[in-house]
């Protein structure tokens, strides 16, 4: 199983939290099945974190080898005329070098400018980082899409099911990943109760045979029901 998760700001990418902050752990009580985070999100960065039970598909997800791409919205206060260049082109951090895959100003005003940043990495505080390194502190950081899978229009706080019928499916979209497909509960064809009818194909002339003799039976069963005789009246209670 894939959940989708909005993190507010402020929840911790934990479980469980000794000191009894809001953490990830407090969503999904309700589960039937136990699940884990994919990777993690800081306390002040909020967005999309996907949780699974899939310990394969977490792994291709979170190691930077499989060039999974991982989209932010970073909000600062103004950016460099060469800070696009150098956050794609690649930062000599502390643990090594980095670089962003795709980096374009979305919006740009007074005060603010929203960068859209996709990388593969998933170091801690990575994109902080990137932008702390040209000269940009973040102050607002998002993320809104891992893989295939995009937050759209999901609120934060809310949990939402990746199900196989939800527009790119992950294991399908990551390479050397066969799809595996459990579907859930509430989700298997079922016929419907007796007396909404069950629709079924038919052919050019009508019903089959064995369709015409379900039909029959249908009709004498309702006929049948027909001539049972009624409940009593009710009797008006005494003044």
């Amino acid at each position: 199983v894939v959940y989708a998760f909005n993190k507010p700001k402020g929840v911790l990418t934990t479980m469980v939290d000794d000191q009894g902050r809001p953490c990830v752990g407090d969503y999904v009580t309700d589960l039937e099945r136990r699940v884990f985070h994919v990777g993690r999100l800081d306390a002040d960065t909020e967005g999309l974190l996907l949780l699974t039970n899939d310990g394969e598909l977490a792994n291709r997800l979170i190691h930077p080898s499989f060039g999974v791409d991982k989209t932010y919205i970073a909000t600062v206060k103004e950016l460099p005329n060469q800070a696009l260049a150098s956050l794609i082109s690649g930062i000599e951090l502390d643990d090594g070098m980095v670089k962003a895959a795709k980096a374009r100003i979305l919006d740009r005003a007074k005060n603010a400018v929203m960068v859209e940043l996709v990388i593969h990495e998933g170091r801690n505080r990575i994109v902080r980082r990137m932008f702390d390194a040209v000269g940009s502190p973040v102050t607002a950081l998002v993320r809104t899409k891992i893989g295939p899978v995009a937050l759209g229009q999901q609120r934060p706080g809310v949990l939402d099911r990746v199900t196989h019928e939800r527009p790119g499916t992950l294991r399908a979209a990551l390479p050397g990943l066969e799809p595996r497909v459990i579907e859930p509960v509430d989700q298997v064809s079922r016929p419907r109760r007796r007396g909404r009818g069950v629709q079924r194909p038919q052919g050019r002339r009508g019903l089959g045979a064995g369709d015409a003799g379900l039909a029959r039976t249908r009709r004498h069963r309702l006929q049948s029901r027909d001539d049972r005789p009624g409940p009593a009246p009710a009797t008006a209670p005494p003044l």
